[in-house]
Formats: C-alpha cells, structure tokens, sequence
C-alpha cells in the first residue's frame, strides 16, 4: 500500500480522536480506546519504514485497524476498513523525501510516547489532547487529497510550524528545538 494512505488513516485518526474531547476527567474507557490508538498509531508508522524498506505489510495493517475498529465502534476506521481493496491498488503520486519522513516520524514517535504517558495518568486528559493537537497536522505533509478525501498536502515546514503552535514553550524546547 501507497505510503501516502498509511499517513492519510494516521492523521485521519488522531484528528477524530482529538475531536472525542468531553470534559475535564476521562470518562470510563477513554484511556483504553487512546492506549489502543496509540499502539496503533505507532504501528502505522512501523508499517510506513516497512515498506520504504520495500515490504508489504498490508494485509498486517488492515488486521490491526479492524481489531481497533471493531472493539471500540470507530466509524471513522470502519470506513478505511472497507476501503480496503481499493486502498491496496490505488497508487497516489506522492514524492516525498526520506529524510523528512524520517524528522516527521521521530516526532510523532516522541509526541505518541508522552501522549501515552498522559493519557495513563489520572490528570492528563488536558495535556493528551494538546498533544494530540500538535499531532495532527504532522502527517499532512505526506499527503494530499486522495481517494479518502482530504485537502491540498501542506510542507513539511508548514506542518511543524502549526504544531509548534500548539506547543508550551516547553514542548517546543523538548520537540522542535531537539529534531529540527
């Protein structure tokens, strides 16, 4: 599969799990279903270097995202899920420098770390949503509008310049200064 649509479903998902925000306090089963996201998330980006090595783990990823999707009733998952075999022979042309990617997926994978962190702490509701705002626009940089919709595809400075925006000083000293 197209790496393009491995980041498509990555910030597809963390912009509808960032929009599931009720409240101060996490209500039962919110941190279970973020804890499982995230496992998956983290393994979208396993698959993404997988197949910059040339492998297909396709089949692999779209078993992982049904367990996901059905447990917790995910619509916006359901949708990619039947997408399936459309998904695996669509082959959108993206160019996209390694390198970048590289940058990008280490601060996703640091930013994916602390959310995990937060979201395991009774407090943290309010900081797992603000990382999960600074994510979202991360994996925008490698895709563009496609056969799951989407918008133009925005540069790589552009992606981490608005998440730098939503960033305490602190996160911005702790992601940005340390990967780009």
């Amino acid at each position: 599969m197209d790496i393009s649509y491995y980041y498509h479903i990555l910030g597809n998902g963390i912009i509808f799990a960032k929009g599931s925000q009720e409240g101060r306090r996490w209500k039962f089963g919110e941190q279970k279903r973020l804890n499982d996201e995230i496992v998956l998330w983290n393994s979208i980006i396993r698959h993404i270097d997988a197949e910059l090595k040339g492998e297909d783990n396709a089949e692999e990823f779209f078993e992982e995202l049904r367990a996901v999707t059905y447990k917790y009733r995910l619509p916006y998952y359901l949708k990619i899920c039947n997408m399936k075999e459309d998904l695996m022979i669509a082959y959108p042309s993206t160019e996209c420098r390694k390198e970048d990617m590289d940058r990008i997926n280490k601060l996703l994978l640091d930013l994916l770390s602390d959310l995990s962190l937060a979201v395991n702490d009774k407090g943290g509701k309010d900081q797992a949503y603000r990382i999960l705002n600074v994510m979202h626009n991360l994996p925008k940089a490698f895709y563009g509008k496609d056969i799951l919709g989407g918008t133009g595809r925005i540069s790589v400075q552009e992606a981490v310049e608005y998440a730098s925006m939503s960033m305490t000083p602190e996160m911005k000293e702790k992601y940005i200064d340390s990967t780009f």
